[in-house]
C-alpha cells in the first residue's frame, strides 16, 4: 500500500474547495449583460469576461469564458402547395382576368405533372416564375379552380410569357397580357 501523504490530500481538498467556490461565485455574481447559461440549442458562441475572486490571495482575477447564447431565428410559416401557387399567380397575373390567373396556375400544375416535381421545386426553378410574398382570395380561388379542373387547359401547356410568345414551344393562346405556349415535339 502506498504511503499516505497528508500534504497531497490537503492540496487536493483545497483545490476542490476553490473550484466549488469559484463556480458558485460565477453563477451568483454575473454581470447584468451576461446571459445565463441555458440547456438549450447552441446557435452562436460569444466570449464573456467574468471577475472571480482569488480565494487564497484575495482580490479578483479576470477570466474569459465562452458561453452559448441562443439566437432566435424567425420561423417561416409552412405554406401549402395551393398557397405557393397563389403567390405565383399574384406576382405573374394579378391584373389579369380570372381565366388568365387559372391558366398561370395550370402551367405550374402541368410542369409538376410533366416532370414529376414538387410545386416548390417547379416554382423555385431558376428564371421560371416570379413569386410574391402574398396573395389574395381571388388568387387562391384561381388555384383551386385549376387544381379541381385540370382538363380546362391542355396538359402540355407548359409556358407563358407577358407581351409575346416564347421562342420555344408552339404558340397556343393569348389571355389578357400573357401568351401561352404548348410543349412542342422538339422540346420533349
Amino acid at each position: 500500500m502506498k504511503d499516505f501523504n497528508i500534504s497531497n490530500f490537503v492540496m487536493g481538498i483545497a483545490g476542490l474547495v476553490i473550484v466549488g467556490f469559484t463556480a458558485i461565485y460565477i453563477v451568483t455574481n454575473q454581470k447584468e449583460d451576461v446571459p445565463m447559461l441555458k440547456a438549450e440549442p447552441i446557435v452562436t458562441e460569444q466570449t464573456t469576461t467574468y471577475e472571480i475572486p482569488k480565494v487564497l490571495s484575495g482580490g479578483h482575477e479576470t477570466v474569459e469564458v465562452t458561453v452559448a447564447e441562443e439566437v432566435k431565428e424567425e420561423k417561416k410559416p409552412i405554406l401549402s402547395d395551393e398557397e405557393i401557387i397563389a403567390m405565383v399567380v399574384h406576382a405573374e397575373a394579378q391584373s389579369e382576368p380570372m381565366i388568365g390567373k387559372v391558366a398561370v396556375a395550370c402551367v405550374v400544375y402541368n410542369r409538376c405533372d410533366r416532370y414529376g416535381l414538387t410545386v416548390e421545386s417547379v416554382v423555385n426553378a431558376k428564371n421560371q416564375f416570379a413569386i410574391s410574398d402574398s396573395y389574395t382570395k381571388e388568387d387562391l380561388r384561381a388555384v383551386e379552380i385549376a387544381r379541381d379542373n385540370r382538363d380546362l387547359y391542355p396538359e402540355n401547356m407548359l409556358y407563358f410569357r407577358a407581351d409575346d410568345y416564347h421562342t420555344f414551344g408552339s404558340n397556343w393562346l393569348p389571355i389578357g397580357n400573357h401568351y401561352f405556349s404548348l410543349e412542342s415535339e422538339d422540346n420533349k
